[in-house]
């Protein structure tokens, strides 16, 4: 372990790179049968595997690939072969080695934030047997009555696993909204209304309801996974919605296996943003429901008594800082990526203005979401990030963040901010933010445009948001 982690150092160190650790896999023979597990191989391994966990868990960065279970998913006698270990020295089976290459492609997928954010179900014969409108409340197959009732509550326990660490659900059926809040009223449904960001139960075709769901939370297509037990809708969404991960589910039993080996939510860390984000996009929901109330948007803004934290990074919020980073695409100027190595960094260098937003108004906590992150350079800060969620559009903290950006850039004697916006398929939405803060376009091209702000002729902008730097407990 000691060797171990000198390496993790000089990698961190040298590369500020993320770094994957294979834990270890069980020998595949026991010279002392069962007793290997207090005394032989089999004990040290797991010894070895405990204090690997806490070594990954002091570094930052230092993600493990679980190779203890992937060897037991495969199967021990299937996992190593030792035709192909003496005569190549390979590591594992041809099968094993598949199995790894899929699972280590998922993790760099998460590293990089390309997880996706949202679950979209069905509901007739994928939430539960039998179809609502025909077989009526009792003709529902849930619950523990048969083989099949038990496997539809086990997807739905599976599914509530997802939503308690932050993924999102929503609902996409062929019912009347009346019969989809009359089937989530079943006696045996785990599934409740209010665990559903989303819900839209109606007979329009599922690709429209998809793209209104997706404009409803703001988010890219991308960001989607659909599942439905029927393949003809299936084609449909994957026909018209390339964009949306359209998983073939198998039979009720097959459900949560398919799922789960298809990677597509997986996390590399927990945030506290992610653990409240149903409730975050619920409080959202109140939000449209009480602008329709005021006869002007400012009135709106003002009725939310919206507070920000605006203030440097720290490392409590590292994770939840590269994890926005990752994953933000739409209010995003250069769609610049990071480890969580380079954000302390950052945070940590002279040469670095770092800022994060945390906004709370009267519905609830919206969390972190935003930051800015510009290198100084002699009397010029160049803004290599700057990137908002797209929960909190139009409630003007970009503005409330580049007030503060530009008071802490005159603090260090910096005269001219640099913007960059590199256009990218989804971040259309930010091509004139540079202007409407006030930059001046200096250059354009096709790779994207480069602006400036002379801070001694800038002046704040307006806002409706209290805002605090940090330092006060007046929050």
């Amino acid at each position: 372990m000691n060797k171990l982690e000198i390496m993790l150092i000089s990698l961190k160190t040298r590369y500020s790179c993320a770094i994957i650790i294979n834990n270890f896999d069980l020998p595949s023979h026991r010279s002392l049968g069962n007793l290997d597990n207090l005394e032989g191989k089999t004990h040290f391994i797991n010894a070895l595997n405990t204090a690997l966990i806490k070594l990954v868990k002091e570094h930052p960065s230092v993600y493990v690939q679980d190779l203890l279970y992937l060897s037991a998913q495969v199967g021990l006698s299937k996992w190593f072969d030792s035709n192909l270990y003496y005569r190549a020295k390979y590591a594992m089976s041809y099968e094993g080695l598949a199995c790894v290459a899929l699972n280590l492609s998922k993790l760099t997928c998460a590293i990089f934030g390309l997880s996706k954010k949202v679950l979209i179900l069905d509901m007739d014969n994928t939430l539960y047997g039998g179809v609502v409108a025909d077989d009526g409340l009792a003709g529902l197959v849930i619950g523990s009555e048969s083989a099949l009732a038990e496997s539809y509550s086990a997807f739905q326990r599976y599914i509530l696993e997802l939503k308690e660490r932050g993924v999102l659900l929503a609902i996409c059926s062929k019912n009347t909204h009346e019969n989809a809040l009359l089937a989530l009223s079943h006696e045996n449904m785990l599934l409740k209304p209010s665990d559903f960001a989303c819900i839209k139960a109606n007979f329009e075709p599922k690709d429209r309801n998809i793209e209104q769901i997706a404009k409803e939370l703001n988010l890219g297509l991308d960001s989607f996974v659909f599942v439905d037990d029927n393949p003809a809708e299936r084609a449909l969404v994957s026909a018209q919605l390339p964009s949306v991960a359209v998983l073939d589910i198998g039979q009720p039993e097959e459900y949560i296996t398919r799922l789960d080996e298809a990677g597509y939510f997986e996390p590399i860390s927990l945030s506290q943003e992610d653990l409240a984000r149903v409730a975050q996009y619920q409080a959202n929901a109140k939000r449209q429901n009480a602008q329709q109330q005021f006869s002007s948007y400012a009135a709106f803004l003002q009725s939310l008594e919206m507070r920000a934290v605006i203030a440097p990074f720290h490392p409590n919020i590292f994770e939840r800082l590269a994890q926005l980073i990752n994953k933000t695409n739409q209010f995003n100027c250069t769609t610049k990526r990071c480890t969580l190595a380079q954000v302390q960094e950052w945070a940590q260098s002279p040469t670095y203005i770092t800022l994060y937003g945390q906004l709370v108004d009267k519905f609830g906590d919206n969390g972190i979401v935003a930051i800015s992150v510009g290198r100084i350079e002699g009397e010029i800060c160049h803004l290599e990030i700057w990137l908002m969620s797209c929960r909190v559009l139009k409630r003007d903290l970009e503005f409330a963040m580049l007030n503060s950006l530009a008071k802490r850039a005159r603090e260090l004697s910096i005269k001219t901010l640099k913007g960059y916006y590199y256009p990218t398929p989804k971040n259309a939405m930010v091509a004139q933010l540079y202007t409407n803060f006030g930059f001046t376009l200096q250059s354009q091209a096709e790779s994207g445009s480069v602006f400036s702000l002379d801070l001694e002729k800038h002046t704040d902008k307006p806002h409706y948001i209290k805002v605090n730097d940090g330092t006060s407990t007046d929050f």
